[in-house]
C-alpha cells in the first residue's frame, strides 16, 4: 500500500520552488597563486580571503562551505581538505584527510556527508561533513572524477574529466548502475549542476569552451552552447554558479577572468579580471541570517532535495523532520515543512 504522506509529498514538489538568502559575495580558487579570491556581486575584487598557501593549501582545486560554516578548500598538491574561518580566512587546520587521497579536487555536501572527488586516484572519497572523519571509499574504479551530483531518484551522478561520460552511482551503497552519457558534446567535463526542475545536468566543458545539457533520465543531448559567443574570451571553463538575478557567471581557469552571461547563456561581458593566475571553482557565499531548517540537505539551496530528504528523515523515524515541533511525526510536519520552504529562508 503506498504511504500517504509520501503522496502529499510528491504533490508539494511539483506545487512549488523557494530560494535561500540573497548572496553576499562570490569566493573563488586560485590554483596558480595558492589562494581564495573574493568578489561582490558585480565582479569587484575584495582582496584574498586566505594568504597564499595559508595552512598549507596547494593548488586548491575544490572549495565549499561545511554545515558549520568554516570555509573548505582542497589542495591537489597537499592532499588533503583544509578549514579556514569563513570571515577571516585564519586556517583551522586539516579537515579531511585519507592516505589513499592524494589528488582532492571537487567537493559537494549532503546529507551530512562531504564527497571528495580525487583525480589521481579515480575515487569519490566521503567524509562527516561536521567533524571531517572518513566515513569510506565511496566510489572506485573511474578514470577522473571530477563533478558530484545527487539525482531527484536518490542516484549519485559523477562527471569522468578523462572519459568524457557521467556515470550513474547507487546513492546509498556507491555500486554502480549505469553509464548515462559517454561523449555527445562532453570535452574534459569539470563544473556542473543539475537544473532547478531536476530534469537535466548543465556542465562547462573544459576541452571545448562549452556548455552542454543533458537529460537527466536519459542522458540525450538537449543542447550545446558555445562559451565563446558574442566574443567571450573564454580559455578553459572550470566552474559555474547562478546569480540571483538569474545571469551566471563562468570561470575561465587558463586567462584567470570570470565571464558573465544571460539566463538563456548569451555572453553579457567580463565580470572581473586581473587578479588572478587562475580562475578555478566557485561558491557564493549567503547573506548573514537565522539557519534554514527547511535546507534539509545543507547543499546551501533550497530544491526538491531538501523534500527527499524530509522524506527520508520522517520514514526514518528521525525527529529531525518533527518541523511542528510537537515531539511526533505526523502529517502536520509536512505542512509545517511545507510552510517553511515557501517562505524561503532569509
Amino acid at each position: 500500500m503506498s504511504n500517504p504522506l509520501r503522496i502529499v509529498l510528491v504533490w508539494v514538489v511539483l506545487a512549488c520552488t523557494a530560494d535561500l538568502a540573497a548572496a553576499q559575495f562570490l569566493l573563488v580558487t586560485d590554483g596558480g597563486a595558492d589562494t581564495v579570491r573574493k568578489y561582490d556581486l558585480d565582479g569587484t575584487y575584495l582582496g584574498d580571503v586566505i594568504d597564499a598557501g595559508a595552512g598549507g593549501v596547494n593548488d586548491p582545486l575544490g572549495i565549499a562551505i561545511s554545515p558549520a560554516g568554516d570555509l573548505l578548500v582542497s589542495g591537489d598538491l597537499s592532499r588533503k581538505v583544509h578549514r579556514y574561518d569563513l570571515g577571516t580566512g585564519v586556517p583551522l587546520g586539516d579537515f579531511a584527510a585519507h592516505p589513499t587521497m592524494v589528488g582532492p579536487a571537487g567537493l559537494a555536501i549532503h546529507d551530512g556527508r562531504l564527497y571528495v572527488s580525487d583525480g589521481r586516484s579515480g575515487t569519490v572519497f566521503r567524509f562527516d561533513a561536521e567533524t571531517g572523519d572518513y566515513i569510506d571509499d565511496f566510489i572506485t574504479g573511474m578514470a577522473v572524477p571530477e563533478a558530484v551530483l545527487f539525482a531527484p531518484s536518490g542516484d549519485v551522478i559523477v562527471g569522468d574529466w578523462l572519459r568524457n561520460e557521467y556515470r550513474v552511482f547507487d546513492g546509498g551503497s556507491g555500486t554502480a548502475k549505469s553509464t548515462l552519457v559517454t561523449g555527445d558534446g562532453l570535452n574534459r567535463p569539470w563544473g556542473a549542476a543539475i537544473s532547478g526542475d531536476g530534469d537535466s545536468i548543465l556542465t562547462v566543458n573544459f576541452g571545448s569552451n562549452t556548455l552542454t545539457e543533458h537529460a537527466i533520465d536519459t542522458g540525450d543531448m538537449i543542447r550545446t552552447v558555445d562559451l565563446r559567443n558574442g566574443g567571450a574570451p573564454m580559455n578553459g571553463p572550470v566552474d559555474w554558479v547562478t546569480l540571483d538575478d538569474g545571469t551566471h557567471v563562468v570561470s575561465s581557469a587558463l586567462n584567470g577572468t570570470l565571464l558573465r552571461y544571460d539566463e538563456a547563456w548569451g555572453y553579457i561581458g567580463v565580470f572581473a579580471e586581473g587578479d588572478a593566475v587562475r580562475s578555478d571553482a566557485m561558491v557564493l557565499v549567503p547573506a548573514p541570517g537565522t539557519p534554514c531548517r527547511a535546507d534539509v540537505d545543507g547543499d546551501g539551496e533550497l530544491t526538491l532535495f531538501d523534500f527527499l530528504a524530509f522524506q527520508n528523515a520522517f520514514d526514518a523515524g528521525d525527529l529531525a523532520a518533527d518541523f511542528d515541533d510537537d515531539g511526533m511525526l505526523t502529517l502536520f510536519d509536512f505542512l509545517a515543512f511545507q510552510n517553511e520552504f515557501d517562505a524561503g529562508c532569509v
